[in-house]
């Protein structure tokens, strides 16, 4: 018997079929429609509308003819007329041509969605949906003037009266304190000076000519408004330059305006002030070439390192407690009684100092602006914010929102108090529960600002004599948080 020796492992699975080839790809081949479209793309590029409206009738010919053999038309129609339409010069005939094309029922969705942001963007379009805007901002605010305090006094119709009349009065203050343009009036001018600028021809220019020019007032009077405004808040702060600025800008929309007239005069006159005082700080005496004799001891102690500068101005108050050099003999020994750390006893000369006239001398502003610093002098500015703070939690127990007065409206001061008035004094009756809520209420700034100068005067003094309540308000703080922290996990 004949043996044969081979493999036994069993031969592999073919992959595929095997009795059908694979599908190769064929390079696809452009056909009549494709080169067709080439050629509307090609006359496009160039602007050449004639070459491009006969390649897309040519299009529409082949669609025509595919349909009345049954077969899937080219897609290539709509796009080719937005082409087309877009060779033309004139932005407002596109936009027409496409508005025509929208009202296609087959358009392709994203073709329908990227034509309809073309629509949209025409600036008489644009300006007058700003308008409309502006017209519902108007009437929705009118009305809600009524219905709030109607509808409010459902339960109690003896109080829509009153609530009614304070209302309308609101109303009335609103409207006199907003803008002469409002910002969608100020968006339509905008669109309609764009279409201008490109379309000064126009059949409807002369009429927006006019609007614009009506507009355009009452947009300088609102800058007018705004830099007024702005200046007198920083002449309050003490800004005299800014309020200048200001009131500077305020004249350049509107020349001769008699406000910002007064108020670049007032700026001036603050500004010169400071001006002089500051040179006054530095200047001396012209007839004086020597410092006088009893100022000799002083002047050289504070010159030389090794200098007695404590007991040089011990001296020179001894000698003459209010003579002319009494404050800066004051203002000398405050500073190196401070460097020796007593603290105490420095800004007890410093407050002192500047409870004087300044006119009376130099070293009283210095010593003022040092005694006022609340980074330098931190203890004065915690003891004040903690009263502050005491003060404000009371008023907010009684008045509520209205606790530091009744909100700006940019009307004038006596006219603003007059209306805001009536809500602080309704606002009174929930009293009652907000001093219930008061220990779960989130602190008043004047706290955490009485924590953070309490800080830092522990910050000065690190290796000195602390003040315990320094320490409290902070302590206070974290025991509130603490507090409220608790009670929100107890209502999750």
């Amino acid at each position: 018997m004949i043996s044969l020796a081979g493999c036994r492992t069993p031969g592999a699975v073919p992959h595929g079929s095997a009795i059908q080839h694979e599908i190769e790809h064929s390079v696809i081949i452009p056909d009549i429609a494709d080169e067709t479209a080439a050629e509307v793309a090609a006359a496009a590029l160039i602007s050449n509308r004639e070459e491009a409206q006969l390649a897309l009738e040519r299009i529409e010919s082949i669609d025509i003819v595919l349909a009345a053999w049954d077969e899937r038309p080219t897609g290539l129609s709509d796009v080719a007329r937005d082409l087309v339409n877009a060779t033309q010069e004139d932005p407002r005939q596109y936009r027409q041509a496409t508005r025509r094309l929208l009202e296609e029922d087959e358009l392709d969705p994203a073709l329908r969605g990227r034509l309809d942001l073309v629509a949209e963007d025409d600036p008489l379009l644009l300006a007058r949906q700003r308008m409309m805007d502006s017209y519902q901002i108007t009437f929705g605010r009118a009305f809600n003037a009524v219905a709030e305090p109607i509808g409010k006094s459902i339960s109690n119709i003896n109080m829509a009266p009153y609530r009614l009349a304070r209302a309308l009065v609101n109303y009335a203050a609103a409207v006199y304190a907003a803008d002469p343009l409002p910002l969608q009036e100020r968006q339509a001018l905008a669109h309609w000076k764009n279409y201008l600028e490109h379309y000064p021809n126009a059949e409807e220019a002369p009429e927006l000519q006019l609007r614009v020019k009506e507009f355009q007032s009452e947009w300088l009077e609102t800058q007018r408004r705004r830099h007024v405004r702005a200046g007198d808040k920083a002449l309050k702060r003490g800004q005299p330059r800014l309020a200048l600025v200001y009131a500077t800008r305020a004249l350049s929309y509107v020349p001769e305006d008699r406000k910002a007239e007064d108020l670049r005069g007032r700026a001036a006159v603050q500004l010169e002030q400071q001006r002089a005082n500051r040179l006054r700080s530095v200047s001396t005496d012209p007839e004086a070439d020597v410092a006088p004799p009893e100022a000799v001891p002083l002047v050289h102690a504070l010159l030389l390192p090794e200098g007695d500068v404590e007991a040089a101005a011990e001296a020179l108050l001894a000698n003459d407690p209010e003579g002319p050099l009494a404050d800066e003999a004051t203002f000398a020994l405050a500073t190196v009684r401070g460097e020796a750390g007593h603290e105490d006893e420095m800004w007890a000369l410093y407050g002192k100092l500047a409870k004087r006239d300044p006119e009376d001398g130099n070293m009283g502003r210095h010593a003022g602006a040092l005694y006022g610093n609340p980074e330098e002098n931190a203890y004065r500015a915690f003891v004040q914010t903690k009263r502050r703070n005491v003060l404000d939690n009371g008023l907010w127990v009684l008045f509520g929102p209205y606790y530091r007065g009744v909100p700006d409206r940019n009307l004038p001061k006596y006219v603003n108090w007059a209306f805001g008035a009536s809500q602080a004094a309704e606002s009174i009756m929930g009293s009652p529960m907000r001093l219930i809520q008061m220990p779960w209420t989130k602190s008043l700034p004047t706290a955490r600002r009485a924590a953070h100068y309490g800080h830092r005067y522990l910050a000065q003094r690190v290796d000195r004599g602390l003040r315990e309540e320094a320490r409290q308000p902070r302590r206070r703080l974290s025991a509130r948080r603490a507090a409220l922290e608790h009670h929100d996990r107890g209502a999750r």
